[in-house]
């Protein structure tokens, strides 16, 4: 870790603590780069922290919108979480904070590395989300059933006779030509 890498580290931790829960970088930047009086330390800073702002908000209304669009009435928008906010932090800003100017992107190996990790990262949160939405189809279909099975008495009819138990009628074999 070099002084600067081990410091934001400390700040990060501290800010957890602060506050209680776990915290992401984009956060922490803002919170690190603001003076007391409310002000940035320098443009750049300034302009970092706003382009994340609006990132994120942009990122509300992408889900917020996609919510809208199930018109089951009853689902709610999904929170951002703190690896969400990461990764739109990282993925905006990385090679400004790692080389200071975009133009040199790609020259140093350890931003070739970071943009490496940054990819697995991204990866790692789609199979998440992939996996939670696979889960919470799951929940839904076993809360249907669950309805219906106490609701409906067709229903349980229904799968009484399609279950392998109550099938009377032989599997039958596939036919050769």
């Amino acid at each position: 870790f070099t002084r600067d890498t081990s410091l934001r580290l400390v700040r990060k931790i501290t800010r957890e603590k602060e506050l209680g829960r776990t915290v992401g970088i984009g956060k922490v930047f803002v919170k690190t780069h603001t003076k007391p009086d409310g002000t940035y330390v320098n443009k750049k800073a300034e302009k970092i922290a706003k382009n994340y702002e609006q990132k994120l908000q942009v990122k509300v209304s992408e889900m917020e919108a996609e919510t809208s669009n199930v018109s089951d009435g009853e689902s709610r928008p999904r929170q951002l979480t703190t690896d969400d906010c990461t990764l739109i932090f990282l993925q905006e800003h990385l090679p400004d904070l790692v080389t200071g100017k975009r133009k040199h992107l790609g020259k140093s190996s350890s931003f070739v590395a970071l943009q490496v990790q940054l990819n697995e990262a991204q990866q790692k949160l789609e199979e998440k989300a992939a996996h939670n939405a696979k889960r919470e189809e799951e929940q839904t279909k076993g809360v249907v059933e669950k309805y219906l099975r106490q609701t409906d008495p067709t229903f349980l009819h229904f799968i009484e006779s399609h279950s392998p138990e109550s099938t009377t009628e032989p599997i039958s074999s596939p036919t050769t030509s």
